[in-house]
C-alpha cells in the first residue's frame, strides 16, 4: 500500500519530470525555480490588460469555472522555470509544429513519447499547469535553439477550461495567447524574438540570454496562497526528487517575492537521512554495515538473464521514547526510484506492520515488481 499524493505532490512531481524529460545534451544539472511573486495594483492592472484577462478571457471563462466572478483578480503568480533544458522547441523530425515540443506542450492530448519511465512528460504539458491556476491561465516563455543551432525565443499563453457559450455560440474550453488566432493550431503563432523578450519582461519573466536554454512558465493567480504553497513545494521537492539533488543532478530554489530564497536539501530533512543512506549502499557508494543494513542483489530473470534490481534496507535509529507508527509514510517503507531518479512512491510492503523495530529501504531499476511479494 501507498499513501495518496497530495495536490501539491502530483504539481511538483510533474513539472519536475517535464523539466528533467528536457534535459539539454551535455548539460550536468537541471535547474528549476519556484518563484512566487505577490502583485502591486499597478502590475495587477497590466497583467490583465496584456492577457486580456477582463475584456476577453474573464467573460467567456466565468461561468465555466466554479468559483469565478466578475470581481475575480489576477492579484499573484507562481512562475515556473528551468535551465539546462531543451526550451520548448518548435522544430520537429516530421517538420510539423504539432509533432515539436511546443506542439505537444500546448497541443498535446497525452502522448508520452518524451517521458522517461515514471510518468509526466511534455505530452501532459499544459494540464498541470493550468490545473493550478483559479483562472485556468498561464503563459510559457521559452528559449532554444533551432535546426541551425541559432537561438530562438517564443512566448505563447492558453487558457484551458471546458467548453463554454459566449454570445450564443459554443466555443472549445481554449483561448490562447499568441501571434495570430485562427482555426488550426498549427497555424496559432507564438510570440518570437525580441518581441516574446518584451512581453516576458512586461509579465514578470527573467529575461533569457541566448546561451539561456529552457522554459519558464507564469501560473496566473495560484490556487493556495504563498505561505501554504511555497513550504509544501520544497517539502515535495525533497520527498520525490532527494536522489537527483544529492546526486548533483538538480538544483531547485523556491522564492517569495524574489526574496526568502531558500534551496531544497533533503540532507538537511531528518525523515529523509536512512532512505538516503540505503542509496548509498543501494549504488556502492559505501558498504552496509551489518547486522543493521542490508543489501540484496534480486534474482537474476530466467528469461532476461538480467536482475530486475537493487534493494537496501536498514533499521531506522530512533530514540526508545520516540515512538513509531507504521502509518508514517516514511516509516517501513521502500523509496521505489526509477532511472529518471524521482521516487515513484514509498510503498510499504504487506508484512511492514509485524516489523520489530521501524525500517527504511530503497529499491532500483525494477524493484517495483517486488509488489506482487508476499514480504522484503
Amino acid at each position: 500500500s501507498t499513501a495518496p499524493l497530495s495536490s501539491i505532490d502530483k504539481f511538483v512531481r510533474e513539472t519536475l519530470q517535464n523539466s528533467c524529460d528536457a534535459q539539454k545534451p551535455g548539460s550536468s544539472q537541471v535547474t528549476m525555480e519556484y518563484r512566487y511573486i505577490n502583485l502591486s495594483d499597478e502590475q495587477r492592472n497590466l497583467f490583465s490588460n496584456l492577457l486580456g484577462f477582463n475584456s476577453i478571457i474573464l467573460p467567456r471563462v466565468v461561468n465555466s469555472i466554479p468559483g469565478l466572478d466578475h470581481n475575480t483578480k489576477i492579484d499573484s503568480v507562481l512562475y515556473v522555470e528551468d535551465y539546462g533544458t531543451t526550451g520548448l522547441e518548435l522544430n520537429s523530425p516530421t517538420g510539423n509544429v504539432l509533432d515539436s515540443k511546443f506542439g505537444r506542450f500546448f497541443f498535446g492530448v497525452g502522448d508520452n513519447d518524451e517521458s522517461s519511465d515514471s510518468g509526466g512528460s511534455f505530452g501532459y504539458g499544459k494540464a498541470v499547469y493550468t490545473d493550478k491556476s483559479k483562472i485556468r491561465t498561464i503563459v510559457a516563455y521559452s528559449c532554444y535553439l533551432d535546426e541551425n543551432n541559432n537561438p530562438c525565443k517564443l512566448l505563447f499563453g492558453v487558457t484551458r477550461t471546458r467548453s463554454f457559450d459566449y454570445q450564443t455560440i459554443r466555443y472549445p474550453g481554449f483561448i490562447f495567447l499568441c501571434e495570430s488566432q485562427v482555426d488550426s493550431p498549427e497555424n496559432m503563432n507564438p510570440i518570437i524574438g525580441t518581441d516574446a523578450d518584451q512581453l516576458a519582461i512586461q509579465l514578470g519573466f527573467k529575461p533569457r540570454s541566448p546561451d539561456q536554454t529552457g522554459t519558464s512558465v507564469a501560473i496566473f493567480a495560484p490556487r493556495e496562497s504563498a505561505e501554504v504553497e511555497l513550504a509544501e513545494i520544497k517539502s515535495s521537492v525533497e520527498n520525490f526528487w532527494w536522489k537527483k539533488i544529492i546526486d548533483g543532478e538538480l538544483t531547485v530554489s523556491i522564492s517569495f517575492d524574489d526574496m526568502d530564497l531558500t534551496y531544497a536539501d533533503p540532507k538537511k530533512s531528518a525523515h529523509l537521512k536512512s532512505f538516503i543512506d540505503c542509496y548509498e549502499i543501494a549504488i556502492g557508494r559505501r558498504a552496509p554495515i551489518e547486522p543493521n543494513e542490508k543489501k540484496k542483489i534480486l534474482n537474476v530473470s530466467s528469461s532476461t538473464n538480467l536482475s530486475p534490481g537493487i534493494l537496501a534496507f536498514k533499521q531506522i535509529e530512533m530514540l526508545s521514547d520516540d515512538g513509531w507508527s507504521n502509518e508514517s509514510l516514511f516509516i517501513n517503507s521502500i523509496a521505489l526510484l526509477r532511472s529518471s531518479g524521482m521516487v515513484t512512491e514509498y510503498w510499504k510492503p504487506s508484512s511492514s506492520g509485524s516489523f520489530s523495530s521501524p525500517v527504511a529501504g530503497v529499491g532500483m531499476q525494477k524493484v517495483i515488481e517486488l509488489r506482487s511479494k508476499k514480504s522484503i
